[in-house]
C-alpha cells in the first residue's frame, strides 16, 4: 500500500488510480464525520462528494500539505458548515417571503395588538416605583437581574422578585385577552 506522501505526490500529478485509492480510503470516514454533524441528514452524501470534488481539483496544491487528514477533514467541516450557513438563509428567506405574502395587518389582530399594548402600558403605569423601574430596566433596557440589582444596590433575588410581581401584574391585565399559553410566548414581547 502506497504511503500518503506518495500517494499525494500521484494525486497531485493526476493519476486517476491515486484519486480512487484516496477516495476509497477516506470517503466512510469522511461521510460518517459529516453525517455526524448533520445528526444524520440526507445532504451527508452529497457534501462528502463535494469534498472529494475539492481534493480533486487543488490536487496541485497537495503535495504541500504536512497532514493529509487534517486537510480533508478540515474542508469536510468548512463544506458542512457552509451547507448550514446556506440551510440557514433560504430558511430565513423563506420566512419573509412568507410574510411579505401575508396581510400586512389583519384588523382584528391589529385591534387586538393595540388594546394589549394600551392594558400593558396602563398595568406597568399602576406598579409601584421600583417595581415599574426594576421592569423597564430589564425589559427596555436589556439588563440582566444581575446588572439591575448591581445598579440599584438590592439583592439579585429581590429584583426576580419584583420581576415576578410586575409580570404577574400584567397578567393579570391581560387576562381576557391571553390564555396562559399564549402568555408565555408574549412575556418575552412586553
Amino acid at each position: 500500500m502506497n504511503t500518503d506522501p506518495d500517494l499525494l505526490k500521484r494525486l497531485s500529478r493526476g493519476e486517476k488510480n491515486a484519486y480512487e485509492e484516496v477516495f476509497m480510503r477516506y470517503h466512510a470516514k469522511v461521510f460518517r464525520f459529516i453525517r455526524t454533524i448533520l445528526h444524520g441528514s440526507d445532504s451527508a452524501a452529497d457534501l462528502t462528494q463535494n469534498v472529494f470534488l475539492k481534493i480533486w481539483n487543488n490536487r496541485q496544491s497537495l503535495v504541500r500539505i504536512q497532514s493529509f487528514d487534517a486537510y480533508l477533514f478540515t474542508i469536510a467541516r468548512n463544506e458542512t458548515c457552509d451547507y448550514l450557513r446556506r440551510k440557514q438563509s433560504s430558511l430565513k428567506y423563506l420566512l419573509a417571503q412568507q410574510e411579505c405574502q401575508e396581510p400586512s395587518c389583519d384588523l382584528p389582530y391589529c385591534y387586538d395588538s393595540e388594546r394589549m399594548a394600551r392594558l400593558v402600558d396602563n398595568a406597568i403605569a399602576r406598579m409601584p416605583a421600583q417595581r415599574q423601574l426594576i421592569y423597564r430596566l430589564s425589559r427596555e433596557e436589556h439588563l440582566s437581574n444581575a446588572e439591575i440589582a448591581e445598579r440599584l444596590s438590592l439583592s439579585k433575588r429581590t429584583v426576580e422578585h419584583h420581576l415576578s410581581l410586575a409580570l404577574n401584574d400584567i397578567r393579570h391585565a391581560l387576562g381576557p385577552l391571553v390564555s396562559g399559553l399564549f402568555f408565555f410566548f408574549v412575556s418575552r414581547w412586553v
